[in-house]
């Protein structure tokens, strides 16, 4: 909140110090001439930072007697400047109460304090007063003022009432963006915010569009990718998420393995094949065994047989893994390498741990089926008598066992 506070003091700053050049009697109705010079010599100590004696000479103008109304208006006016200058807000929130309280104090002088004061309780971040001395200003005040508006809108948000600070953005949004161009892109990134905090993410949606077409940063794109995937448009994510990573801006792993993911959502297995390749090759993905898993089955879905099982044998190489054993298992059945299918085989079975019975009885009737191809039929019975016995595989067992028998008989 620092940076923000700072920022609304310097506009108050500005402000309140063009106050102060005008002549005694341009804010109401003009100080006599003895109190004139007094205060115009306190606000000379205060410009040439002597403070204490600044301090001084206000206190004998605050104890002095037949003094008029507008005439106290001044001196707790120049009181509370003299605070603010040395940072202390409390007290300079106190004078500029008393400037209010001051019945003949001229009205320019008490809108500007009413400013000054909402402007100080944002600071203190009192964002209930802030708003109650905006407000008072009345609206045609505020509406002509987008410092106070700006004021009002952050305001709001620190108290969490996000219907009323959408409610004011917008009036921001649409009567300043041209004049104050700058301040769009901070305003439009809190109304996002907003309609985030509402679990609004169609109307925040709509926002960050606005916002990655204005101001065309990454940061956008990928709040943008994320809003997609949040309404259901994972098509639309992929999209914004492939441009990201074909510009060269998206290296996180997480994000790299979501666009992974959404390759294969979509049925593009060879983009995210040639993804993970490119990656694995430059060290970007560490090639972790689900990312090889994805590789593989990538490879499998785009029909590159042999780019799948050259991997797989790769990682077999490498590494023993039954998982790596199995999978080319089911490759060398879709290409009806029965041979060398039961010798795979039967290293998933001297070597196999960890792994599922259902697992293993799945790898099992592949087995049993190349057993019957490679016309070891008295084999192939015996495990497929052993599968009919899970529910499961009762019924493709059978059916193959009456094929294997047949088989027997017939010789």
């Amino acid at each position: 909140m620092k940076n923000i506070n700072e920022r609304f003091l310097c506009l108050w700053f500005i402000a309140y110090m063009s106050l102060f050049c005008l002549p005694a009697h341009a804010a109401g109705e003009a100080l006599r001439e003895f109190v004139y010079r007094g205060l115009e010599q306190a606000r000379q100590q205060i410009n040439d930072g002597n403070y204490q004696q600044a301090h001084e000479s206000l206190a004998k103008w605050h104890k002095r007697s037949g003094l008029k109304s507008y005439e106290r208006a001044q001196i707790w006016n120049l009181t509370a400047f003299l605070y603010y200058n040395e940072s202390e807000l409390p007290q300079a929130i106190l004078y500029y109460q008393k400037v209010l309280d001051e019945a003949e104090a001229p009205i320019s002088l008490k809108q500007s304090t009413m400013r000054t004061l909402a402007q100080l309780y944002y600071a203190e971040e009192n964002y209930r007063q802030a708003i109650k001395f905006i407000d008072q200003l009345g609206q045609d005040q505020i509406i002509n003022s987008p410092d106070l508006l700006e004021v009002k809108v952050y305001s709001l948000y620190q108290l969490e009432l996000y219907p009323e600070t959408l409610k004011s953005l917008d009036v921001l949004l649409s009567s300043f963006s041209s004049r104050i161009p700058g301040k769009q892109e901070n305003w439009l990134n809190l109304k996002q915010s907003c309609y985030l905090a509402l679990n609004d993410y169609e109307s925040a949606l709509k926002v960050v569009k606005k916002l990655s077409e204005k101001f065309p940063k990454t940061r956008y794109l990928r709040s943008l990718a994320a809003l997609y995937s949040q309404t259901g448009r994972s098509r639309e994510q992929l999209a914004v998420l492939e441009g990201l990573y074909t510009a060269g801006y998206l290296v996180d792993e997480a994000d790299l393995d979501l666009l992974v993911l959404l390759y294969l959502k979509h049925g593009l297995p060879e983009r995210s094949a040639g993804l993970l390749q490119t990656q694995f090759k430059a060290e970007m993905l560490k090639p972790t065994q689900k990312r090889e898993r994805q590789l593989v089955n990538s490879l499998i879905a785009a029909r590159d047989i042999d780019g799948a099982m050259e991997r797989l044998d790769r990682l077999l190489k490498r590494e023993f893994s039954a998982e790596w054993l199995a999978l080319k298992v089911r490759l060398l059945a879709k290409q009806n390498e029965w041979q060398v299918l039961v010798d795979t085989y039967e290293k998933i079975k001297s070597r196999e741990t960890g792994r599922s019975q259902e697992f293993a009885e799945d790898i099992k009737l592949l087995y049993a089926v190349a057993l019957f191809n490679t016309t070891r039929f008295v084999d192939a019975q015996k495990v497929l008598s052993e599968l009919a016995r899970n529910p499961k595989y009762t019924e493709q067992a059978q059916q193959w066992l009456s094929y294997v028998r047949a088989q027997i008989n017939s010789n």
